[in-house]
């Protein structure tokens, strides 16, 4: 699930600024544990962080990797520590990378924390959200290939239906883009509605 940043219980918003996040959403997962080396960098030219939150307090604690992640001559706690900690009701996690290309995060709550940060939900049929997952899923050339397979094309009174409802932006020149309500609607990458996998409906479209 993604959440507007700015939507998000201040003490979380402190904590990813303070690791210079600067995305307008950012995606939420719920668990009760983690461990230090998920916040372990892939690529040179990054280093892995993981920030603890107080969600009562506002304090946080940030841990941080090393430099292209696991070192055999920098012994990090983060990139070498496996073992799993509890995440506690009145806490979060934050685990990510920054470096080169930016920041990238993602924060983990306590389930029972999950409903203060669901947004509103509201009935959306399957035509509408295979095309939110076009758009979020492909580019505009892809996007144009995949409706030309459809048996009726979105039409302009779809996207602006789409777009009043904040699933869809529209910007001057008519282009379409993705929202973050747009993101959780479509659906994961791993059903059929992500990324372009809206082919078994095709038809019935």
């Amino acid at each position: 699930m993604f959440v507007s940043t700015k939507d998000l219980p201040a003490p979380i918003r402190s904590a990813l600024s303070s690791v210079g996040y600067k995305r307008a959403d950012v995606e939420v997962t719920t668990g009760t544990e983690y461990a230090m080396v998920e916040g372990s960098a892939m690529t040179v030219g990054r280093k892995g962080f993981v920030v603890a939150v107080n969600l009562h307090s506002g304090a946080n604690q940030l841990a941080s990797g090393a430099w292209g992640g696991p070192n055999p001559a920098d012994r990090r706690q983060v990139d070498l520590d496996k073992e799993y900690r509890p995440l506690p009701v009145g806490g979060a996690v934050i685990l990510g990378e920054r470096g080169y290309k930016g920041c990238f995060a993602r924060v983990r709550v306590h389930p029972d924390n999950l409903a203060k940060l669901i947004p509103a939900t509201e009935a959306i049929t399957e035509r509408e959200r295979g095309i939110i997952a076009s758009v979020c899923g492909l580019n505009s050339k892809g996007r144009r290939d995949e409706w030309e397979m459809w048996e009726v094309a979105p039409s302009d009174v779809e996207f602006d239906a789409l777009v009043a409802r904040g699933y869809l932006t529209r910007n001057k020149r008519g282009a379409i883009g993705k929202t973050t309500k747009g993101k959780n609607a479509r659906g994961g990458d791993d059903d059929r509605w992500g990324d372009g996998a809206i082919r078994a409906q095709r038809k019935a479209w």
